[in-house]
C-alpha cells in the first residue's frame, strides 16, 4: 500500500472518529439540554401550580369573607332595629309615666278639691255658705284639655252652695 493510500484512510479513519465524537457530544448535549429544560420546567411548573392554587385560594377565602360581610351586614341591621324599637318603647314608657304623673296629679287635685267641697258642705250645714280655694302646691306641667271647671277651682275661686246646687265663682 502506498503511503497515499495509508495517509487517506487514516484520515476517512480519523474523519470517521471526529463524526462520531461530533454526533456522540451532540447526543450528550441534546440529553443535557432536555434535562436541564425538564429540569426548568419542572421548577417553573410548580412555581406556576404554587401560584395558582395560592390564588385559587384567595378567592375561595374572598367569597367566604364576601359571605360572612354580608351576614354581619344583616345582623347589624337585625341589631339597629331591635335598639330602634328599644328606644321606642322607652320613648312610649317616658310618655306613659308623664301621662301618669299628670293623672296622679289631677286625682290629687279632684281629691283636694272634693274634701273641699265637702268642707264647704259641711259649714254650709252649720251656717256657712261659701269657702275659698288656694292652688296647693307650684304650677308642674302644662295641662292637656283639662276640665276648665277644674281649673278654675284649684286657681283660687270661691265655690257656693245655693239652694243645694253647687256653683263656682272667680275672685278675681
Amino acid at each position: 500500500m502506498a503511503l497515499s493510500q495509508i495517509y487517506k484512510e487514516h484520515q476517512n479513519n480519523l474523519a470517521n472518529v471526529i463524526k462520531a465524537d461530533r454526533e456522540h457530544a451532540k447526543e450528550e448535549a441534546r440529553t443535557a439540554v432536555s434535562a436541564a429544560i425538564d429540569v426548568l420546567h419542572d421548577a417553573v411548573n410548580v412555581q406556576v401550580s404554587e401560584a395558582f392554587q395560592l390564588q385559587r385560594n384567595l378567592e375561595s377565602e374572598s367569597r367566604r369573607l364576601e359571605t360572612l360581610a354580608l351576614d354581619f351586614v344583616k345582623q347589624s341591621r337585625l341589631w339597629l332595629d331591635l335598639v330602634n324599637q328599644f328606644n321606642d318603647a322607652l320613648k312610649e314608657l317616658g310618655d306613659i309615666e308623664n301621662w301618669s304623673k299628670i293623672i296622679a296629679k289631677d286625682a290629687r287635685s279632684i281629691v283636694g278639691t272634693v274634701q273641699r267641697v265637702s268642707g264647704v258642705l259641711e259649714e254650709e250645714s252649720l251656717g256657712s255658705s261659701s269657702v275659698e280655694l288656694k292652688e296647693t302646691g307650684p304650677p308642674s306641667m302644662p295641662r292637656k284639655s283639662m276640665s276648665t271647671d277644674r281649673d278654675r277651682l284649684t286657681s283660687g275661686a270661691k265655690v257656693q252652695l245655693h239652694n243645694g246646687t253647687l256653683g263656682v265663682r272667680n275672685v278675681d
